[in-house]
Formats: C-alpha cells, sequence, structure tokens
C-alpha cells in the first residue's frame, strides 16, 4: 500500500498551524470587514506553545546526526511523529486528522 511505502505520511492539514488560524481568521476579519465598507484591521496572534514544547521525542540516531538548527525544528514538528501514529493505526486517519495536535510554524 501506499502508506507503506512512503517515507513520510501524516494526516497534515494545510494552514493548520497555529499561525495559520490566526492568520486564517485575519483574512477573514477583514474581508468581511471590506465588504461591509469598514476600515478594520485585525491582529491575530496565534496561541503559545507551552514552554519547552516538544512534539514528540527524537530518536538518538537523529539527535546525534543532526545540526542543532535542525534538531530545534524537529522539537517544534516531527514528521515521523505522524507517520508512525499513522502506519499505527491507519483506519483512524480522519480521527487522526481531526485531532491534529496544535503546531508552529518554522520561523525561518
Amino acid at each position: 500500500s501506499l502508506l507503506r511505502s512512503a517515507l513520510i505520511a501524516t494526516p497534515h492539514v494545510a494552514g493548520y498551524s497555529a499561525d495559520g488560524k490566526a492568520n486564517g481568521t485575519r483574512m477573514s476579519l477583514e474581508a468581511v470587514a471590506r465588504h461591509f465598507g469598514l476600515a478594520a484591521r485585525f491582529d491575530i496572534q496565534p496561541p503559545a506553545l507551552p514552554a519547552h514544547f516538544a512534539y514528540g521525542p527524537l530518536p538518538e540516531s537523529l539527535a546525534r546526526a543532526l545540526p542543532e538548527r535542525a534538531l530545534a525544528q524537529l522539537r517544534l514538528y516531527n514528521p515521523l511523529t505522524d507517520t508512525e501514529r499513522l502506519r499505527a493505526n491507519p483506519d483512524q486517519f480522519e480521527a487522526l486528522r481531526g485531532n491534529y495536535p496544535l503546531r508552529r510554524e518554522n520561523e525561518d
């Protein structure tokens, strides 16, 4: 199956990050304001993640092999964690997608 062949397989939803949701909300509000002829600007901040947030444990082989910058990004979002969850429960694709963990976008 495709799931077994893929290196990375996730139930990722485009625009799902905290930043994407905040930006989408801002854009929607600005469109409504424009429609009604209102001059309005909205500053929607994404929710902050808990201090020392880690999306999931990193395999030791990765922790030893990658530079710190790459490790920092993988601590925020590691697609291999999603891949493991999906492979363990492929019939739960919609549930995994519906309960996707909040994450932040890479700021680089």
